[in-house]
């Protein structure tokens, strides 16, 4: 979640944005081109840095604040935008916080609001 808006991945490729407004879509990834692929998505998701923060609900500072959930995953990630005394995330949960600032980013592009 990020500004309001809700960014579903579903393995192996669909992701579905659900805006604050009410609107929202659903869409494939591509295998190829300049946009990450479903499985470098699930790769990024996986990497051992992001299950680690996820058990342990870590909290990271991050301009853009959002939170990361994922079914069947008891943990969160909170990326807060006043983080005191919040460590800098580790190289893996950096991967996936860019991946998805670039999906998200994507999908608001292709998806009409409401």
């Amino acid at each position: 979640m990020e500004g309001g808006d809700t960014l579903r991945f579903i393995a192996p490729a669909t992701v579905e944005l659900q805006r604050a407004d009410g609107s929202g879509c659903t869409g494939e990834l591509p295998d190829e081109g300049n946009m990450y692929s479903g499985r470098e998505v699930d790769d990024a998701f996986h990497h051992p840095d992001v299950q680690q923060a996820l058990q342990a609900h870590q909290t990271y500072p991050d301009e853009l604040g959002g939170t990361l959930h994922s079914p069947g995953h008891p943990g969160s990630i909170t990326w807060a935008t006043s983080c005191r005394g919040c460590l800098d995330p580790p190289k893996g949960v950096t991967a996936l916080r860019r991946v998805l600032e670039v999906v998200m980013r994507n999908r608001r592009l292709v998806c009409p609001s409401g």
